[in-house]
């Protein structure tokens, strides 16, 4: 079973463990540190010693802590480094402590597997009435739609070509012929030889 440690500034740590024995009863290979006014860092970190040295299992050890970069967490840091197997996670309060206690039932659970779960279930944990100061969840936006009328990149045109829409509209706008069909088209003049000119005959033609 995974070994817990609440750890907290003064009795918050104490208060939820009493709070959480109405609810699960008696737990064991659970620990309380708290840091009191008159203790320095050092004589904390020598209660989080003793405590951990009272449980039976050792190996699979989750830290329960107030503040994250308090001096209990900077403390405990210190102590899970060359310990693979311990965890901690901040925020403690008493859905947290409830859910840790249900998931350890499970002999397969971890420190670290317990400590996962518990970040999820401590959020859904915070919640506000009336309903409508809930946050909205963010949705993911929707990807942009396509221009109208566009052509899909790789559509087949014409002779089994792939071209882009831009390659295929000036090659459509820019196909005249000239001179023009039938007796009543003039010859252009150098002042009148112009694209626009010509699209405009080439409209004309029948």
């Amino acid at each position: 079973m995974v070994s817990i440690v609440l750890a907290s500034h003064g009795d918050l740590a104490a208060g939820i463990k009493q709070t959480g024995s109405m609810v699960f009863g008696d737990q064991p290979s659970v620990a309380v540190v708290s840091l009191e006014p008159s203790m320095g860092p050092d004589d904390f970190r020598a209660k989080v010693e003793e405590a951990i040295a009272s449980f039976e299992d050792q190996e699979q050890v989750l830290f329960l802590v107030d503040l994250w970069g308090g001096t209990p967490f900077n403390q405990i840091s210190g102590l899970i480094e060359g310990h693979d197997s311990w965890a901690i996670v901040t925020g403690v309060n008493l859905p947290m402590l409830i859910e840790a206690y249900s998931q350890r039932f499970d002999a397969k659970n971890t420190a670290h597997a317990i400590a996962k779960h518990l970040v999820t279930e401590a959020k859904a944990g915070v919640r506000v009435k009336p309903e409508s100061l809930e946050p909205e969840e963010k949705k993911p936006a929707a990807a942009a739609a396509a221009p109208a009328g566009a052509i899909p990149p790789g559509t087949v045109i014409g002779d089994g070509t792939s071209r882009s829409p831009t390659s295929v509209s000036t090659r459509a706008c820019c196909m005249v012929r000239w001179p023009p069909r039938g007796p009543s088209r003039s010859t252009p003049t150098a002042s009148s030889w112009s694209p626009t000119a010509l699209l405009t005959t080439s409209s004309a033609r029948p």
